[in-house]
């Protein structure tokens, strides 16, 4: 791990653990409060693959499509729209960010299909 003089350089993926974590307790909880820590945590991942060799990766897709689904959970608390707006907007820029023969195609595949779904569902937007 890399080390500034601020000490030990805040990687994208334990952001992204730490994003897990907070998931986790927030399905022990039902805190909201947790889920929008959590949303914190797996935004500055995504923040931190955005330029440099991870913008086209697995990791960078599988960041965006968790961050997709946090928005989508916040949608299930909250019933705030945006939040599933966000959700699409985000799963759409993690096929983007698959390399071609990406093995989680499919996965973020089915993360952005049951998004539009409940926006569907929620709204009647079939786009």
């Amino acid at each position: 791990m890399a080390t500034s003089a601020k000490g030990p350089e805040v990687t994208a993926e334990s952001l992204n653990r730490k994003y897990h974590e907070l998931s986790k307790e927030f399905y022990r909880t039902s805190d909201p409060e947790v889920l929008l820590r959590g949303l914190e945590f797996i935004q500055r991942a995504v923040d931190k693959t955005a330029s440099g060799p991870l913008t086209h990766s697995d990791a960078r897709a599988s960041y965006l499509s968790n961050l997709g689904r946090c928005q989508r959970m916040i949608f299930q608390v909250t019933g705030d729209i945006s939040r599933l707006d966000n959700a699409v907007d985000v799963g759409r820029l993690s096929l983007a960010a698959l390399p071609a023969s990406s093995t989680l195609r499919v996965l973020c595949s089915s993360s952005l299909s049951d998004t539009l779904s409940d926006r569907y569902f929620a709204t009647g937007a079939k786009d």
